[in-house]
């Protein structure tokens, strides 16, 4: 029932309000073009968006409680390694085989990453790692309803009306459980990029649709075996502008 209406109707529901408020929409495209990008560029810190996955029971779950291009995100620790939050719990895994998994991946990074903060993401992986985080199943099967809640409130501070805002859930950086999403914005919460207190940015709320839409990060470009081409034209990070993407 979740997967067949309740999901479908909620994502309808959050994608008109999403563009009600302009976090969803045609929008105009300043800058460089998006451009393809290899594993060199990779910078500690910076965070994989993954386009559709190969097809299996919690691939598909994902999709379908995602209102956007991206099923899954994790953070490049460096070496080739990337640390994220699968369905088996926290891991780091190498690069290849993380990358093999997606039709493409986005690439976000943070405006102010510095040596200090590449630091204090790898001991926060570490330290899920470490401590065993498994995956926050309950978290990511209520994330759609916690998502539509919060773009409902910027619906209705657009409109001049009451609004319930946020709360600022004092969460233990080391929870035992985490969805790959809450896993990237705890680990910007560690090296001080993303405030513990900010109402807007709390981890259990944030999808990796999101975090794109939202702008937490910047785009650096997109990974794929065919360059552009296997870039999904709704890619959060494009706000409308497939046509800025040269599939050629």
């Amino acid at each position: 029932m979740l997967n067949s209406i309740i999901y479908p109707y909620i994502k309808r529901k959050k994608d008109s309000l999403k563009r009600r408020v302009d976090i969803r929409g045609d929008k105009i495209w300043m800058g460089p073009k998006p451009k393809p990008i290899d594993q060199s560029d990779l910078v500690i810190g910076d965070v994989l968006f993954c386009g559709s996955a190969e097809s299996d029971k919690a691939t598909t779950l994902i999709q379908n409680m995602t209102d956007g291009a991206y099923v899954h995100c994790g953070v490049y620790i460096g070496n080739g390694i990337v640390a994220d939050i699968a369905t088996s719990g926290a891991r780091k895994i190498k690069f290849e085989s993380f990358y093999e998994n997606y039709s493409y991946l986005a690439i976000g990074r943070c405006p102010g990453i510095s040596p200090p903060r590449q630091r204090a993401i790898i001991r926060y992986a570490n330290l899920c790692i470490k401590n065993s985080v498994k995956y926050n199943w309950i978290g990511a099967i209520l994330l759609p309803f916690y998502e539509y809640s919060y773009v409902k409130s910027q619906y209705r501070i657009a409109l001049g009306k009451k609004y319930k805002e946020p709360t600022t859930y004092k969460k233990r950086l080391t929870k035992s459980r985490l969805f790959c999403s809450e896993f990237v914005v705890q680990c910007f919460k560690s090296c001080g990029y993303i405030m513990k207190s900010d109402p807007y940015s709390i981890s259990h709320v944030c999808s990796p649709t999101w975090l794109a839409e939202e702008n937490t990060f910047q785009l650096i470009g997109y990974m794929s075996s065919n360059g552009l081409l296997n870039v999904d034209d709704s890619d959060p990070f494009l706000g409308g502008c497939s046509y800025v993407l040269e599939k050629t």
